[in-house]
């Protein structure tokens, strides 16, 4: 698959993933949202797809002894785990948000040993994120399909917090289109949080065709030149 296809193909799948939001948003009665439900199949496959990436990368960490493909296979899990709502489902209130460490209402030790778990995750992903992203924007900058499938899976999630963040606003934009704007905006949101892992997975797709190409002309060189 030539740079041009491989383009084609991340972006096709974009567009399918838009096509079935708006295809699930305008489903009758209550079927749209019901598949965007906590625990439902949207989700459900979202978390799939995450330990999947997981595993793969687990995989190729293991039979490389790179501890690149390790580091990366956690931070995988972690999105995961946000997936699941792990972040507040333990605990007395979300520990993402700054309100968790200063309010009262949390207990003193459960509030250390989130602090604990919180740099131990920082002392883990903090070194392999100051290490990975200037080689991801040069490869970004040189057109790397594995990269450009990346930078997509970050830009979706991007546009999946700003969609709830700046909810009410856009919520008046779809007043029209839906009567429960509120509702149906969430099955754009979670739809596109289904995007975040699949893109993932393409870019390790494309990473591992790349390698075995590499691999293949490199066999021919070697060959070429006995």
């Amino acid at each position: 698959m030539n740079t041009r296809q491989s383009r084609t193909l991340l972006w096709l799948a974009g567009a399918l993933v838009l096509l079935a939001a708006a295809v699930m948003s305008f489903l009758p009665g209550e079927q749209g949202p019901a598949l965007v439900r906590e625990n439902g199949p949207v989700e459900t496959l979202t978390v799939g797809l995450y330990v999947v990436a997981c595993s793969l990368l687990l995989i190729r960490g293991l039979k490389s002894a790179r501890a690149w493909h390790l580091t990366a296979s956690f931070v995988v899990l972690l999105l995961a785990a946000r997936e699941l709502d792990l972040h507040a489902r333990f605990t007395t209130m979300g520990i993402l948000k700054s309100r968790y460490y200063l309010s009262p209402e949390v207990p003193g030790d459960e509030k250390a040993i989130v602090i604990v778990l919180m740099l131990a995750i920082a002392a883990i992903t903090a070194p392999f994120l100051w290490r990975s992203i200037p080689a991801f924007l040069r490869s970004l900058r040189l057109g790397a399909i594995p990269a450009v499938a990346v930078a997509l899976a970050f830009g979706c999630g991007v546009v999946s917090k700003l969609l709830d963040s700046f909810s009410s606003e856009i919520r008046a934009l779809l007043t029209p289109l839906y009567g429960d704007s509120r509702t149906y905006l969430r099955v754009y949101e979670e739809t596109l949080e289904l995007a975040i892992p699949l893109y993932i997975l393409l870019a390790l797709w494309f990473s591992r065709a790349a390698q075995v190409e590499q691999n293949q002309t490199a066999s021919q060189d070697r060959t070429a030149h006995r």
